[in-house]
């Protein structure tokens, strides 16, 4: 923003997608805790968490967009979504840190081409065994995205072992990627 005009045309648009983060949570059976700005915390199941970040991810977007258009931004702002998958009997005070892991992984700052950072996705899955796998794509692969939506249906519809993600992780350990 170069003026204060700009300014409060920005915070406007922000406050209206804060202002829809609650019907969009609930449209995903969650339950928003906070939402500010671009901000957000909440709970959603482990079911629906996929679809509703997406869903934010784009109400994000789409909110800012036109700002950004009459503003003659270089690009469109985006939301990186970071989700926390953790056991029920972990304590909510570390679900949140791994929460602010995966949002941090998912902005990608350790990601050496500036080009690659920021809107996308990060994952991190923490089971009680103490392993931790993360996992991070941009909201724009969409190859990507149909990968993982091809694999969800894959393992709903039984048509792969229930081990797979297990499998899958011991192969990529013992390779080194």
């Amino acid at each position: 923003a170069q003026d204060k005009h700009a300014h409060q045309k920005i915070t406007i648009a922000l406050s209206q997608f804060a202002g829809g983060v609650a019907d969009i949570m609930r449209k995903y059976d969650g339950h928003c805790i906070y939402a500010g700005g671009d901000d957000v915390l909440g709970f959603v199941p482990l079911h629906q968490a996929y679809d509703c970040a997406k869903a934010l991810s784009q109400s994000f977007k789409s909110q800012l967009e036109t700002i950004a258009q009459s503003l003659k931004a270089e690009q469109v702002p985006t939301l990186s979504v970071g989700l926390a998958i953790a056991h029920h009997m972990t304590p909510l005070s570390v679900i949140r840190e791994y929460a602010n892991q995966a949002e941090k992984y998912a902005k990608g700052d350790h990601i050496e081409e500036p080009s690659q950072r920021r809107n996308a996705l990060g994952i991190l899955l923490d089971v009680r065994s103490g392993n931790q796998t993360k996992l991070r794509f941009s909201w724009d692969d969409t190859t990507a995205h149909q990968a993982f939506a091809q694999w969800v249906n894959l393992y709903l519809n039984k048509e792969i072992p229930s081990r797979i993600a297990y499998d899958t992780r011991a192969i990529d350990l013992r390779t080194k990627n």
